[in-house]
């Protein structure tokens, strides 16, 4: 599960970096960066199925919902933040 959602980060990465002008390496790309996604959604959600058993089961499945959208949430800022820095710090602009 962990390699099904942090592959498709580092491929983007790549391709910002790589910038490559083929498109069927950016096609595939992103063939993988949606089946890693997909397959980390599926794999999760499958995970918070089986946590939430029980008497309550609506709310930890909404409880676990929740925490995976905030998370998310966070990872993405904190991703976006490391991206800016390493722009500005690559960049070459004596401005």
């Amino acid at each position: 599960m962990v390699m099904a959602t942090s592959v498709p980060n580092v491929l983007n990465v790549w391709l910002a970096y790589a910038m490559p002008s083929s498109l069927l390496i950016i096609g595939s790309c992103m063939f993988v960066v949606n089946m890693g996604y997909g397959l980390g959604l599926c794999a999760y959600l499958y995970f918070i199925s089986y946590f939430s058993v029980g008497k309550h089961h609506e709310y930890h499945y909404s409880i676990c919902l929740g925490l995976m959208a905030f998370f998310l949430d966070v990872a993405y800022f904190l991703l976006e933040l490391c991206l800016i820095c390493w722009a500005i710090a690559s960049s070459s602009c004596c401005c």
